[in-house]
């Protein structure tokens, strides 16, 4: 198994990165994702995000935070913390699934493709897992 490493975005590439990851919906997108995390967990409050990038072509944002969110998942019944990391990861997942059945984008589809393989190699894996299975 290749391991897929995560790296921070550059501020001169964040200009680009939204537009990489949801083509067609940038906006909708990146606003998508942050919604889905207040909608999740009652202790995120907005704030800076940080971009990453995926050795496999995958992207993903995360609170520029070390803060733990408590994670909720009513139609799953999770419930748990898990590092900003993580919880971007999560957000992104859902984000990714809810624009690829909405614009029906092969590009945002391989997006999730690519982010789910990295969350196997997450050290909160199973949270993760959990979280959005």
């Amino acid at each position: 198994t290749t391991s897929i490493t995560a790296t921070l975005v550059t501020e001169d590439e964040r200009i680009a990165f939204t537009s990489l990851l949801f083509p067609g919906a940038v906006i909708v997108g990146e606003v998508t994702t942050y919604a889905t995390l207040d909608e999740l967990s009652e202790d995120y409050n907005g704030g800076f995000w940080n971009f990453y990038t995926l050795s496999n072509g995958g992207r993903y944002l995360a609170p520029a935070t070390e803060k733990l969110y408590r994670i909720v998942q009513p139609n799953n019944f999770f419930e748990g913390k898990c590092s900003a990391d993580a919880s971007g990861i999560i957000a992104t997942l859902y984000a990714l699934s809810k624009m690829g059945f909405a614009t029906k984008s092969d590009v945002i589809c391989d997006h999730f493709t690519y982010l789910r393989e990295f969350s196997y190699t997450h050290e909160e894996a199973e949270l993760i897992s959990d979280a959005i299975d």
